[in-house]
């Protein structure tokens, strides 16, 4: 009874001997708060209050309590994501080079969403990177010295629904 349910009942048969169960098998499933750009720029700042939630996406990624969804609004990263776009990223998870994260570049009030490229440098004194844009109109941007900026999360997940399909 690993799921806290009887096997005949999962496989829908009936064998409750005239007893009937509302049992239903656990979720694994979590909400992960969608919020804006502004928002997950300042995440260390601020906490995720109630009012600043536009919505929830539930994921089955084992993600930490902080992790947030984003909308994307912007065609940077086309075309592998889209304008429309919906991604989970969790600032627990150290990004590897070749992974998309939202990061807060401290010249912009916004945060940005991104492919990271780190520079020369062992991973433990890493100090210039490089956050990538995907479609060539836009630029890529860099967080050094003369750029301060930081990582917010690494992108976990994405999700496109049907009706963005081209």
């Amino acid at each position: 009874m690993l799921l806290d349910t009887k096997v005949s009942w999962l496989l829908g048969e009936d064998n409750s001997n005239g007893q009937h169960h509302d049992t239903e098998p656990p979720r694994t499933d979590r909400r992960v708060p969608l919020i804006d750009f502004r928002l997950a720029a300042n995440l260390e700042q601020e906490k995720i209050q109630k009012g600043a939630i536009l919505d929830f996406m539930r994921t089955e990624q084992l993600v930490s309590q902080a992790a947030f969804a984003l909308e994307i609004r912007d065609d940077s990263l086309g075309p592998e994501i889209r304008r429309g776009d919906r991604l989970i990223a969790d600032p627990s998870i150290k990004p590897n080079p070749g992974d998309f994260v939202v990061a807060h570049v401290l010249i912009e009030d916004e945060a940005i969403v991104r492919k990271y490229k780190p520079k020369a440098g062992r991973a433990a004194e890493i100090k210039e990177v490089e956050l990538a844009a995907i479609n060539p109109d836009w630029p890529s941007i860099m967080i050094d010295v003369d750029n301060p900026g930081r990582i917010v999360g690494t992108v976990v997940e994405l999700r496109r629904h049907r009706l963005q399909f081209s």
